[in-house]
């Protein structure tokens, strides 16, 4: 409550010192909400807004009170009039409060050099821990991994294409990996990072293309026997390999292990052993893939 009630009797003091002088203002030119950085250096900028012309601009100098404590700005590199400070937060904290102070001569109506202050309102600025930067392309086919790149990612975060969720791989918090879904192709998709919040990670020209291929495309076996079943893929599988879902509706014909692609790999082969006689197919699917039909029949 203390530094609070200093805060606003300086800003009282200041605005009363503002009446004097012409109507210069200060304005805060720094985001309300700011990506954290490892540095934990932040940059508050101020811009004097300058109404009348009477003011001596070699003049002016600005201040920046924050945490009850007041600290001289530079000049900066934007241009004349700005003027930025380098705050270094606090590890305990995630925003501050805090005001600016512009002093200048000014040339009265009289020919009198005067001297007057103008102050902002109170400003906040909060850090952001969870924010996408990036993808790491921006083209690419149905089925293909790709990554988004930012801070602050968890496991519950998903990300979709085109309002489609995308099979989502939590790599880190700075990396979530993830398979283009089956959505409208030749088109241009929105990528969002859904989980607490949406953000917006970029757009994504969609190509195209036949991501899984299944060869042989049909299953003619005697009761016992045994045959590979090839997958294949246009690019490498993600980190920690790709599951390819299959199921069949003969399943007492049918015996084979689960399907999963390498990681870093294009193709893998898999037995298939027939069991009891029957006609049916296999359904195969990759995520955010068409789904394949392979007919099989068990003499």
């Amino acid at each position: 409550m203390i530094k609070i009630s200093y805060i606003f009797s300086a800003l009282a003091l200041a605005l009363l010192l503002g009446l004097t002088g012409c109507n210069t203002q200060i304005e805060n030119m720094t985001p309300t909400r700011v990506p954290a950085n490892p540095s934990g250096i932040y940059t508050l900028s101020a811009y004097a807004k300058l109404s009348n012309q009477s003011v001596m601009r070699e003049s002016m100098s600005a201040s920046i009170v924050i945490d009850g404590e007041t600290h001289p700005m530079n000049q900066s590199e934007v241009g004349e009039a700005h003027f930025d400070y380098d705050y270094i937060m606090p590890e305990s904290r995630d925003s501050a409060r805090f005001y600016y102070v512009l002093d200048y001569k000014f040339i009265n109506k009289d020919k009198v050099i005067k001297d007057a202050t103008v102050q902002s309102g109170i400003e906040q600025m909060k850090l952001i821990d969870r924010y996408s930067i990036s993808l790491d392309t921006s083209r690419a086919p149905i089925g293909t991994s790709l990554a988004v790149l930012g801070r602050g990612f968890s496991r519950s975060d998903k990300v979709y294409v085109g309002g489609v969720e995308a099979s989502t791989r939590f790599i880190s918090s700075n990396t979530l990996q993830y398979i283009v879904p089956n959505v409208t192709p030749a088109q241009s998709h929105s990528v969002e990072v859904r989980g607490l919040s949406t953000e917006s990670a970029g757009t994504l020209k969609v190509d195209p293309g036949r991501p899984l291929r299944v060869i042989p495309d049909s299953l003619n076996l005697q009761q016992g026997q045994r045959q590979a079943l090839a997958f294949a893929m246009d690019n490498p599988a993600p980190m920690g390999g790709l599951y390819i879902n299959v199921t069949t509706d003969i399943p007492s014909s049918v015996i084979m292990s689960e399907v999963i692609i390498p990681e870093a790999a294009r193709t893998v082969n898999i037995a298939v052993q027939a069991g009891e006689p029957g006609a049916g197919s296999l359904y195969i699917q990759g995520p955010g893939m068409d789904e394949i039909v392979i007919p099989i029949t068990v003499k």
